[in-house]
């Protein structure tokens, strides 16, 4: 008995996936290949949506970057700017070391003019 019903069984299964082996009719075969052109050429147009959203993604992190970059650079070159004139008013105050009286004082007095004509170009060229 349970032969019979397993050779039943393995009959159908054998005899179904026989008939999914049929060719479908032209008309079908057609509509079949349309819409899966249709589908196909919809995720080529997602995924070309998708890489330009990358693709400018990419460019504003770049620009940000960038800009990042060149802030640090500014800091960094103001910083060296500033660093050389104070060292030249510390110098040149040493030499106004040399003097005494009120010819000290002018000495000191043109050495911070300068520091400040040298600031102001600075500020000037640094501006953020």
């Amino acid at each position: 008995m349970k032969a019979r019903l397993l050779s039943t069984v393995l009959f159908c299964v054998v005899a179904g996936s026989i008939g999914c082996h049929r060719a479908e009719r032209p008309a079908e075969v057609r509509h079949d290949v349309s819409e899966a052109q249709r589908d196909a050429n919809k995720e080529i147009a997602d995924a070309r949506k998708d890489a330009q959203d990358k693709v400018a993604d990419a460019r504003r992190d770049v620009r940000n970057e960038m800009s990042d970059a060149t802030g640090k650079v500014n800091d960094a070159s103001r910083e060296v700017a500033m660093a050389r004139i104070d060292g030249e008013l510390k110098v040149a105050k040493e030499r106004c070391e040399a003097f005494s009286g009120d010819e000290q004082k002018s000495c000191k007095d043109a050495a911070d003019a300068q520091y400040a004509e040298s600031k102001r170009r600075i500020d000037i060229t640094f501006q953020n």
